[in-house]
């Protein structure tokens, strides 16, 4: 058993004092490099943070103390298939190490060796290594590095059993700004996803087509069902009618290449018995962020939604083109409307650059919201 002091217990204690530190990631990273190199005589440090479904070749962010400008990005691109740890790690996607040091990994001897240890490690004054693993629910989100010159002599087992108790306080502190984080930025593509839609009135979806929120004109268009996602209480379901074409476009999604997803929409309309009105449904991925991937759903009354042609021929657009902007507001797919005009499908894609070009815009939805737009000009005018 490890012979534990006062002293030591307080260095535990001053680790884990750091990990309550606030201001997002870097902030925390910052605070506990600076907490351990203090209470773990160390140093120089390094905190990585792991990429979802990578080992360390793809650490995208790291934080360091004490090392020289560009050590890390040479460890990672030149040295870090020869790192001792390496192997267990490409090996063995599911090994958890814990705590590690360098003289647990290879002799001594064998390291001052290397050409690891010549190139990178001696000129940056490193000569002992501790990595403590930072999981949560079995997942390794990050990985620090703790690093001692000749003179502090290598870790010893109080010292690795001293990271092996405040490896978790950290672990979880990353996991709460990563997601405050995710949060964040969920939030911020919503936004700007919502802010290319028409209307007002929209639902979030989560990627198993529950609805997480909705605001009050949704409320409204879809039916008291919803009515308790506004105050975030309770799961609530979308309508039969709705839940279909959610569904339909999930399908589009998941077929579809990762780097064509962002451009996708679906825009339809529907009428059903449970909804009683017939509405316009226009519906969008919001990209992924560290999995939490989102869908934003519109929803307005199909009526409010036709525009005449007038306004947008004054706008610069041919009559044909007016028709079919038109028609992409009334939610028709390119087959709908080339059956509707009686005209070739590619005829129609034509058009569609051609609206796309005097209009501004990448999608659909931005062209049925530049048609809105110019009908409320025209009916204020």
């Amino acid at each position: 058993m490890v012979a534990f002091s006062d002293e030591d217990l307080a260095d535990v204690l001053g680790i884990q004092d750091a990990t309550r530190q606030r201001g997002g990631v870097a902030a925390l990273q910052h605070a506990v490099l600076v907490a351990a190199e203090r209470h773990m005589h160390a140093t120089s440090s390094c905190f990585f943070i792991r990429s979802e479904r990578s080992w360390i070749h793809d650490f995208d962010r790291v934080a360091h103390r004490g090392l020289p400008r560009g050590w890390v990005e040479m460890y990672l691109d030149q040295f870090a298939s020869e790192d001792p740890l390496a192997p267990y790690v490409r090996d063995n996607p599911g090994w958890r190490f814990g705590v590690l040091t360098s003289d647990q990994l290879v002799p001594a001897h064998r390291l001052a060796g290397s050409r690891m240890f010549r190139d990178l490690f001696r000129p940056a004054g490193v000569h002992h290594m501790m990595g403590v693993e930072l999981v949560v629910d079995g997942l390794q989100i990050g990985l620090m590095g703790l690093f001692r010159s000749e003179r502090e002599g290598a870790f010893s087992v109080c010292d690795t059993k001293k990271a092996s108790l405040t490896s978790a306080a950290i672990a979880l502190a990353l996991r709460r700004a990563l997601d405050a984080e995710d949060s964040r930025a969920v939030q911020e593509r919503i936004g700007s996803a919502f802010a290319q839609m028409t209307g007002s009135s929209f639902i979030v979806l989560d990627d198993r087509l529950r609805v997480i929120y909705a605001t009050a004109g949704a409320v409204e268009l879809l039916g008291s069902r919803l009515s308790r996602t506004e105050r975030n209480s309770e799961r609530a379901d979308l309508p039969a009618a709705v839940l279909s074409v959610a569904s339909s476009f999930r399908r589009r999604v998941a077929s579809c290449p990762a780097s064509g997803r962002a451009a996708l929409e679906a825009s339809e309309r529907i009428r059903d018995g449970e909804l009683k009105r017939e509405l316009l449904v226009t519906m969008r991925l919001v990209e992924p962020v560290s999995g939490a991937q989102r869908y934003v759903l519109c929803v307005r009354e199909a009526r409010a939604a036709r525009c005449a042609i007038g306004p947008l021929v004054e706008l610069g657009l041919t009559t044909r083109e007016a028709e079919i902007v038109v028609l992409v507001g009334d939610g028709l797919r390119n087959g709908e409307i080339a059956a509707r005009l009686r005209i070739s499908v590619n005829t129609v894609q034509t058009h569609l650059r051609s609206i796309f070009s005097k209009f501004g815009v990448s999608n659909r939805v931005g062209v049925a919201s530049r048609a809105l737009d110019a009908q409320a000009t025209h009916l204020s005018g």
